[in-house]
């Protein structure tokens, strides 16, 4: 059964050979990864039509096996974005800078995904990852001062659901559950104040 908090979302990839699927998540990652630590780098996306197909794309990559560097890539791509939510950058796609609310919303409801409960041994990969997802929630309540209440509620619910899944046995190593129940503990008290 599909967790409600995914419901609806899918990947157009998702219907391709997995091989088709994981050639163009990479083949649209890279460039987009590449812009990111230069904050004067102009976005590669201009429309709202391009940034929903490639969330599509990076929605996928999250999806792959969490030892891949695709993997790595959608997630500092989607922190980088949630962030326009503090600062403004030219390597954000206008339409996130226009709407960072409804697009930071969407951002959550994808990462999501990189929580659910993979097959095989819990990698130090994945639990960086989930770190880096976490560090970023967790920045993101801190320093916002435009975050919608729509925003603050998606925000909690992502952390709610994600220390749901973690919290049920079996729990990762690395502390990762403890991290999550702080970074939960904390923004909730920051949306309450």
């Amino acid at each position: 059964m599909m967790d409600q908090f995914l419901k609806g979302q899918m990947s157009v990839l998702s219907g391709f050979p997995p091989s088709v699927g994981r050639d163009v998540a990479v083949a649209v990652v890279k460039p987009l990864a590449a812009g990111l630590g230069n904050p004067s780098t102009p976005s590669l996306l201009r429309t709202d039509r391009q940034v929903k197909w490639t969330m599509e794309v990076l929605y996928y990559g999250l999806t792959l096996q969490s030892d891949t560097d695709t993997v790595k890539l959608c997630v500092d791509i989607y922190t980088d974005w949630m962030m326009t939510l503090v600062s403004q950058k030219s390597s954000t796609p206008p339409p996130i800078s226009r709407d960072p609310n409804l697009y930071v919303q969407r951002i959550l409801r994808h990462l999501y995904i990189l929580f659910l409960p993979r097959s095989g041994q819990v990698s130090p990969v994945y639990l960086s990852l989930c770190q880096q997802v976490l560090s970023s929630t967790q920045s993101l309540a801190r320093e916002s001062s435009m975050m919608s209440s729509e925003t603050w509620q998606t925000l909690l619910h992502f952390l709610l659901r994600i220390n749901h899944n973690l919290l049920a046995p079996p729990t990762p190593a690395g502390g990762l559950s403890d991290l999550s129940v702080a970074v939960l503990l904390e923004v909730w008290l920051l949306a309450c104040s």
